[in-house]
């Protein structure tokens, strides 16, 4: 566990030297959604990504187990929290 722990803290050092985004843990990036979706209801993923700071494959991943993609409407192409991780509405 020692190792593998010294090996991820090697990856994230190289990753961000790189100046590649480094990908945090699943409970911070849900947090951070969280966070995006309390201010505003409907987010593009573009702006998602850049509010949350992690991979993008990444952030889509954690997206599709809290949220839901709106393919028509007047919301279209955008991304809203699922109706069971809702507070209010």
């Amino acid at each position: 566990a020692a190792r593998a722990a010294e090996r991820d803290r090697r990856a994230q050092r190289t990753a961000a030297a790189e100046g590649r985004r480094v990908r945090g843990d699943r409970a911070s990036v849900e947090a951070a959604l969280f966070q995006c979706f309390e201010r505003q209801a409907h987010w593009s993923f573009a702006a998602l990504h850049r509010a949350v700071g992690q991979p993008a494959p990444w952030v889509k991943e954690v997206l599709r187990d809290i949220a839901v993609y709106n393919q028509r409407g007047p919301h279209k192409e955008t991304w809203e929290v699922k109706r069971e991780y809702r507070t209010t509405g």
